[in-house]
Parts: structure tokens; sequence; C-alpha cells
């Protein structure tokens, strides 16, 4: 326990003798040392770090077994953290970055981890570079030190050091400056690649874990030696984590089985983080404000699922094949397909089903239904913006709007009124939270466009799903595969020292980019 003097210290603003002093004089020797370590403005030093999917309410669950952040939260300040519509890494990453609502910057994709190991995802630092908070300190003339930011591959010029891997696809970790001198490889870097199989379970959770302790070694080694007056660190794994793994913490999930390798194994990520957190503050110089913080929360996936595109067709909103009606071979694939997820589902075979279903020519658009959806003559379809999860949206066609005669507004009033009503049967439940038109939800930026025209959220328990000619409701066939799913709120807590005004009650994920700027006495 002799990191809770230090970071008693830290949380109160309070000078202290520099952490692990002998470890420093140690590392002064090495090639990490730059020789301005103590030449650093201890008057307006801020760390930042991030935990992807760091979720408020686990953290309250658990604080008795995590000490670190019981300190931050009993002496600090914290508080809930609104994340972006849908709460997905790459918006919420992308607005605590630049200060832009997704509305204006448009980065709205979401990663299908069932694709990932395929390739099947690319992604573009240019909506980042030269945006974010360490590039207007830089710019300031501020030192920056800034390691694993997520999506910000390859690395750019800043003044001090960045560090990056890349995102979902294999690659080198990328420096700047180019010549930066570092004593050993890097950790890895950057987001997933894989995702653990029944046979891997236990080999992927431990490598997750050498991950985290890894990363973590580096950024103490940063954080110690080289010189910053701005840093920001991030770990993605806990996100990792409650992915694959959710479903072997939480006994009341309807996929729950014991894993006795790691009867809580969400929980046990948390103790690790909150050990690797502790050795992370008693690293920082004394006097430092630190701010740790999440893009999102993240608990149990939705176990249900409505198949909002079955109900459109109902409706007669959405256009299928009719000229053959159910012997048309675009009809019979789509039934042979739902037949086979439910069969997978029930007999525990999604391993074997994915396994085979890479092979299958265009499986993304299987999978939308895209190959049985007439688009062109449906009024409206379910966008898949945002995965399968609570969170979606519906699309209108105004072509066909306009060419039957009809109103936008009309239709847009007949969707919502009969969307906010429906109930599954099974449970009498009804399954939509609040259905309202995409100008009402989100703000008139200039990618307002890339949200769908209505925009809902749905009973946690449920998610959205794209097939036809089936039951509108039904179990999440992939919930064994990936049981944790995000939440709207994540949580930014506070330690040390903060400027008057900086603090904001209730904030959202694109009001961190101007506290960090204030906190450092600069104008966002």
């Amino acid at each position: 326990m002799s990191w809770l003097p230090q970071l008693f210290l830290t949380l109160i603003g309070e000078s202290a003798p520099p952490a692990r002093q002998t470890s420093s004089r140690w590392w002064s020797d090495s090639p990490y040392y730059d020789g301005r370590v103590d030449n650093m403005k201890n008057d307006s030093r801020l760390c930042i770090i991030g935990i992807d999917a760091l979720d408020p309410d686990l953290l309250e669950r658990w604080r008795a077994d995590l000490p670190t952040f019981e300190r931050l939260m009993k002496e600090g300040r914290w508080t809930r953290l609104e994340s972006t519509f849908p709460p997905d890494s790459i918006p919420a990453w992308t607005s605590i970055y630049t200060g832009r609502d997704p509305s204006e910057h448009g980065a709205l994709e979401y990663v299908d981890y069932l694709d990932i190991r395929h390739g099947a995802t690319t992604l573009s630092n240019e909506r980042l570079k030269g945006h974010t908070f360490w590039d207007v300190a830089s710019d300031a003339g501020r030192e920056v030190l800034v390691a694993n930011p997520f999506l910000a591959y390859p690395t750019w010029p800043v003044k001090g050091l960045m560090v990056s891997g890349p995102v979902f696809v294999d690659g080198r970790v990328s420096v700047h400056p180019p010549d930066a001198v570092f004593p050993e490889a890097f950790p890895e870097l950057g987001g997933m690649v894989e995702f653990p199989s029944r046979k891997t379970l236990g080999s992927f959770y431990d490598r997750c874990v050498r991950i985290t302790r890894a990363q973590a070694e580096f950024y103490s080694a940063l954080l110690r030696t080289r010189s910053w007056d701005l840093a920001y660190v991030l770990f993605l794994t806990l996100d990792r984590i409650k992915h694959f793994y959710w479903r072997f913490e939480d006994r009341e999930d309807p996929c729950h089985v014991a894993w006795p390798a790691h009867p809580a194994p969400v929980r046990e990520f948390y103790k690790l983080l909150d050990e690797l957190l502790a050795q992370l503050l008693g690293d920082l110089p004394p006097g430092t404000t630190t701010l740790v913080l999440s893009d999102h929360g993240h608990q149990r996936r939705c176990t249900e699922l409505f198949y909002v595109n079955e109900w459109l067709r109902r409706e007669e909103l959405l256009a299928v094949p009719t000229r053959l009606g159910w012997a048309d071979p675009r009809v019979i694939l789509e039934r042979a397909k739902n037949t086979a997820l439910d069969l997978a589902y029930r007999l525990e075979l999604e391993e074997t089903l994915a396994a085979m279903a890479q092979w299958v020519p265009g499986r993304k658009q299987l999978k939308r239904s895209d190959h049985v959806i007439r688009g062109d003559n449906s009024l409206a379809r379910a966008s898949s913006f945002a995965g399968v999860n609570p969170f979606g949206g519906i699309v209108l066609n105004e072509a066909e709007i306009s060419r039957r005669g009809d109103s936008r507004q009309r239709l847009t009033d007949q969707i919502i009124s009969g969307i906010r009503h429906v109930v599954d049967p099974r449970t009498g439940r009804t399954v939509v939270r609040w259905v309202a038109p995409r100008a009402q939800v989100i703000r008139n930026g200039a990618r307002q466009e890339a949200y769908p025209d209505i925009l809902f959220e749905l009973d946690p328990a449920y998610g959205v799903s794209w097939s036809v000619f089936r039951p509108m409701f039904g179990p999440s066939v992939t919930h064994r595969k990936i049981s944790g799913g995000h939440t709207r709120h994540g949580v930014i807590l506070a330690a040390g020292p903060l400027r008057e005004g900086v603090w904001v009650e209730h904030p959202s994920v694109v009001d961190v980019f101007s506290l960090v700027l204030r906190q450092l006495g600069l104008s966002p």
C-alpha cells in the first residue's frame, strides 16, 4: 500500500516527494530519459487515463473491491459521462478528442466483431489529424505525451511524443517523432484483430491481462521519464473482456455458464485495472491533475431481437419479391438463413455456423437481408448504422415517397405512431423506449444526414436485427459469442487541482475537449 500516501496527496493537490525515486534514478540512465523531466511545467500538468468501457454502475457495485477507484470517487470528483448516440467507441472517442458531435464529425461506423478477422474493417485518421485536444495543446506550445489513442493511426507531428497502434487490423506501431528511442519492444497497441473461441477462452483472457500489464508498464515509463504538460494514455482491453466474457460473470444472463478458471472474469479485470491505475497515479509528478474517463458504459448485451424490417414488411412499408411468393429463390434463401441461425442457437453450434459462413459470398448483404428486400420500391427500411444493439433507426426512401405522391411528414408520423406501441407477444412487454425524427434527437451539424431519418432506442433487453419472413421477436442468436454490450453512460473521475469553472455538471463526451483545454489554461 505504499502508493496510498502519494495518491492521497495527488487527490488533494498537495506536493509530495516524487514517486519511485529509486526507479526514476534507474530510468535516468536509460534511453527513455531525455534530460528534461525536472523542467516540466508543474503548474498546469494534466494526465488523462482513458479506459474504454469503464462502467459507472459497475464501479459503484464493486467499489469495495477497487481501492484506487474508491479513493478517487470518495475524495476526488466523479460523475457519469453521457456517450454519443449510438454509444460506440468510434463516434464516442472521436467526440472526446475533437469536441464535435457525431452530427459534425460524421464518424458513425460501428465494428462487427464477427467480421474483424476477415479484414473487413478499415478506418482513417483524417477526422482526427490536427483537430484533437492534444493538437490544440501542441500548437499552443505545450509538450504532449500521447500513447495508444484509439483511431489516431498512423501518428502525425506534435510537440512531444505520440505513439499509436493500428485499429482492427494488423500493423506496426507508429511513432512521432520517428527517431524517438525506446529501450525495449512496444507492448501491443491499437484495437483488436481477433476474438476467442471456446477452445481459446482461457488463453485469450490471459493474453488480455498480459497486454494490459505491459501497456501499464510502458505508460509508467513514459510518464516518469518524458517531458510533458499534457499526457493521454488509453487502455482498450476492458471492452474486449466485457464483449466476450460477460455471460460468465452475470448469473442472470440467459446464456450464463460457470467458468471455473475465472469465476468472475469481468470483476477480476476491474481489480487488475484498479491495481494498474494505482501504479500510474503513483508515477505522476506532484501537483498533477488527473482525469480517468471512458467513452461509454458496458454491461449485458441485448438477449432478444426485434426484427424491425419484418415489422415494416407487415406494415406494407418494406417491399419484398411478390411475383413467385414463397417459391421465390430469394425468399427461400432468407427463410433458410433464419432456420439455420435459429437451429444453431438452440443446438449451441454458433461457432460451427460462423466458420461455415465465412465462405459464403456476400455474407454481410445476407445478414442485412439485402438479397430479398426491394429497396427501390420500399418506403422505409431498418438501418444497420448501430449494429445489433438497442439503438437503431429507420431510413425513408424519398424517391418512392415522391413517386407514390405521399408525404414524408405523414409517413414519419405513421411509423413513429406504430412502432412506439409494438409489444412482444411472448411477454406483453413494450419494446421501444422512445422514437423520434432525427432532427429532434441530433444536433444540426454538417453530417447530420449520416444518421437515419427516424431514431429510436429499445428496451435494453432487445436489439435491432434486419431479417424478414420470420417472427418479429426471437433470441439473440449471437449472444453466446458476444454477450457484453455498450450502454449510454461512461464515467469521468478527477483528482488533483482543477481550475475554476472547469468541472461540468452532467457532462457528455463532447464536453471533454473543452474541459481539457480549460484545465490547461487554453481557449477551446
